[in-house]
């Protein structure tokens, strides 16, 4: 599926502006930026505070030809994340799939947040906050709906903005789940 179809099928459902001001994605650890990492395209949703952002990432592998040549060659892929400026303080925050690694350290460690009413979401996702109470008291049924609707999404909260990224390739649909998500994010009171 390409870019072009998951932008087509967003501005069916939703008012889209290409802006020219690209977000810095830089500062989230949520996306595993590789060699080449640019910024492509910005979208603002509705004239919020909304962003469907398009990136390169590429990695390096090295090839080594028999005649002993080293030549560096790059995999690159198109990714598409949601990017917000959030309009109240949230504490800076991880939720992240739940990896069999995760699952064994919160044996010992407990460094998962758990959810006392959402044993599904305790299941599917790893929740990090740097303020437990808080992020326990504002995180809303209408997120983590959203969020139990979808596997292999990554959200990071950090100083007031927002990423929302999924490491899937992009389909039709990956514009709209991450505008959704956002929305029932910026949602929180």
């Amino acid at each position: 599926m390409s870019l072009k179809r998951a932008i087509a099928k967003l501005k069916e459902n939703k008012n889209i502006i290409l802006v020219h001001e690209r977000p810095n994605l830089k500062p989230f650890s949520i996306i595993n930026k590789g060699d080449l990492f640019k910024t492509r395209s910005c979208w603002e949703i509705d004239n919020s505070s909304i962003y469907v952002v398009s990136f390169n990432n590429s990695y390096r592998i090295n090839v080594v030809k028999a005649e002993l040549e080293y030549r560096p060659h790059y995999v690159s892929f198109i990714c598409l994340c949601c990017y917000c400026n959030l309009n109240r303080n949230i504490p800076d925050t991880i939720i992240r799939p739940n990896t069999l690694v995760d699952k064994f350290f919160n044996l010992f460690f407990h460094q998962n947040i758990k959810l006392k009413h959402h044993p599904e979401f305790n299941i599917k996702y790893h929740l990090m906050s740097e303020n437990k109470d808080e992020i326990v008291k504002l995180i809303s049924n209408e997120l983590i709906n959203s969020l139990l609707l979808y596997d292999d999404i990554y959200v990071e909260i950090n100083n007031k903005k927002c990423l929302i990224y999924s490491p899937q390739p992009i389909g039709e649909n990956n514009g709209l789940m991450l505008v959704e998500i956002a929305e029932s994010l910026m949602a929180i009171r």
